[in-house]
């Protein structure tokens, strides 16, 4: 089982370090992007809706997978146009399993 840091601690230290890659663990983000994500986004990462990010094409700077973690965890927290805030619903350790199931999907 693994330990959990509360979501004002990793605040801190994302505040602390705004470059750092935290780890995140893709078998849960696998899971929390099914229940989560994958209407939107699409199962394999292909996008179920206009206008939505394509996670299937990985260098595209457009889908946002090249940015830090700490600008995609604050980007899914807070939402986007067309994309729902995710504050309250997933904590930022969630959000980093997410990133790094995506960062980690094979094409």
């Amino acid at each position: 089982m693994r330990s959990r840091v509360s979501g004002w601690m990793v605040a801190v230290m994302v505040a602390m370090v705004p470059t750092a890659v935290m780890a995140g663990d893709p078998f849960v983000g696998k899971e929390l992007y099914r229940q989560q994500c994958g209407q939107c986004h699409g199962l394999d990462g292909r996008p179920g809706l206009p206008q939505t990010p394509d996670f299937t094409r990985k260098s595209d700077p457009r889908n946002g997978l090249l940015r830090t973690d700490t600008v995609l965890v604050n980007r899914i927290r807070q939402g986007g146009v067309s994309c729902p805030s995710f504050r309250g619903v997933l904590d930022d350790l969630q959000i980093l399993d997410v990133i790094s199931y995506l960062r980690s999907m094979r094409r």
